[in-house]
């Protein structure tokens, strides 16, 4: 099975060491860490491709609050985000997590097994819904088709009983010319 990989997006060298430490506990070669210390350079890396899931700090040098994830998410829909901050607060916990974070965790509140519980849902979640989305485009397109189906068949029916109507009338005039 191939290591996870995680794109950490934290500025503050401490915390991205407990991370790193939290996850080799966690498992030695299951999970590999790649840390960038402004939102740019993780975006960056999300664009070139590579990265399973982003764990990102709210505060960073060029990108503050729920600005972070409305910018990451944009350039990171199809991998999950965690956010990780300092600061409980359940609002911000919540409006991150409408806007597309998996999950929310406090620095100051997880440990490892917390870390990789929620770094594994949060990976099957982003599956369940693209394929959901997958799902709904499919049936949004079996729907499109079966309306130009009816929109095409009306016509055609209509130009078959007329060309019936046409033969039994032709036969009905043949038959009194005879």
């Amino acid at each position: 099975m191939k290591p996870i990989e995680i794109l950490l997006v934290e500025d503050n060298p401490g915390d991205a060491l407990l991370i790193q430490l939290m996850l080799r506990e966690a498992g030695a070669g299951k999970y590999n860490l790649t840390r960038v210390g402004r939102l740019s350079e993780g975006l960056a890396r999300i664009d070139a491709g590579g990265a399973d899931i982003m764990l990102l700090d709210l505060n960073l040098p060029d990108s503050q609050g729920l600005e972070t994830v409305a910018r990451a998410q944009s350039h990171a829909e199809r991998i999950p985000i965690i956010v990780l901050t300092g600061v409980d607060d359940e609002d911000t916990c919540l409006e991150a997590v409408k806007m597309g974070a998996q999950d929310f965790l406090t620095k100051g509140a997880i440990d490892g097994s917390l870390l990789i519980r929620s770094i594994r849902y949060a990976i099957e979640r982003k599956a369940l819904e693209s394929h959901l989305t997958q799902a709904q485009k499919v049936e949004a397109i079996g729907q499109l088709a079966a309306g130009i189906a009816h929109e095409i068949n009306t016509p055609i029916q209509y130009i078959g009983d007329n060309t019936r109507f046409l033969q039994e009338a032709f036969a009905n005039i043949s038959r009194l010319l005879a």
